[in-house]
């Protein structure tokens, strides 16, 4: 496994950091791969901050876990307290937190898929055939609120966001404040992308003075165009 092999290395950051920034390598996490397009973008900044919204497991499919290997810390954000504490055990040095992330804070009720993330649910109200089914009532978290508490322990500032929050995805991003928060890069899911054609998430992130980088299926890539050629980003 990749996390064994990396083991050794992690205790001396200079040779691991070689391995991992050659051209060679080809050292992922991400589901696709996300992570290595990440890592270069952020080639150039050593200890930067992210903020993982459905971050689920702490390796596996992973975009941030290659980031916290090379010194990032931030914060995981996930429904799934399993998973949560699992990220705990191994990347304590970041903020891992459960909690439900809507646009409001209300009563809501929460199906948990463990075999299959993208079968999770949140409803607000429960139909006859809802309640045969193993839903737990919970409270939802204004996402602005969560940010404002706990970036304290790293930043104001974060430079990484990445969110997978399956169906909860436009609503976030809709609700998300880019003025107060303007991270340099935003992944997001985007199914059945096609750029000719109209899209809400897409259209949201660009009308945020974000450009539009790469689409690596079904993650797209954006960029803030108030960093886009600072010297801190790779773009290519």
């Amino acid at each position: 496994m990749y996390t064994q092999a990396l083991q050794k290395f992690i205790k001396n950051q200079d040779i691991y950091n070689q391995i991992i920034n050659s051209p060679f390598s080809k050292i992922s996490f991400a589901q696709f791969g996300e992570d290595v397009r990440i890592n270069k973008i952020f080639k150039n900044i050593s200890k930067g901050n992210y903020v993982d919204l459905g971050s689920f497991h702490p390796i596996h499919f992973s975009n941030t876990f290659l980031l916290y290997l090379q010194g990032w810390r931030g914060l995981n954000i996930d429904a799934n307290k399993r998973m949560v504490d699992l990220c705990d055990k191994v990347r304590p040095l970041d903020k891992n937190i459960c909690a439900f992330i809507s646009n409001e804070e209300k009563k809501a009720y929460y199906l948990i898929n463990e075999k299959l993330p993208a079968m999770n649910r949140v409803v607000d109200v429960l139909s006859d055939k809802k309640k045969e089914e193993s839903y737990k009532e919970i409270k939802t978290t204004k996402l602005e609120m969560l940010l404002d508490q706990n970036l304290k322990y790293f930043s104001e500032k974060f430079y990484y966001l990445n969110i997978d929050l399956e169906y909860l995805d436009e609503l976030i991003i809709k609700n998300f404040d880019f003025k107060k928060f303007s991270p340099y890069l935003i992944t997001i899911e985007i199914h059945n992308f096609k750029l000719k054609e109209e899209n809400n998430i897409f259209d949201i992130i660009l009308n945020n003075d974000y450009e539009f980088f790469a689409y690596t299926n079904p993650t797209a890539f954006f960029i803030n165009k108030k960093f886009r050629d600072n010297n801190f980003l790779i773009i290519e």
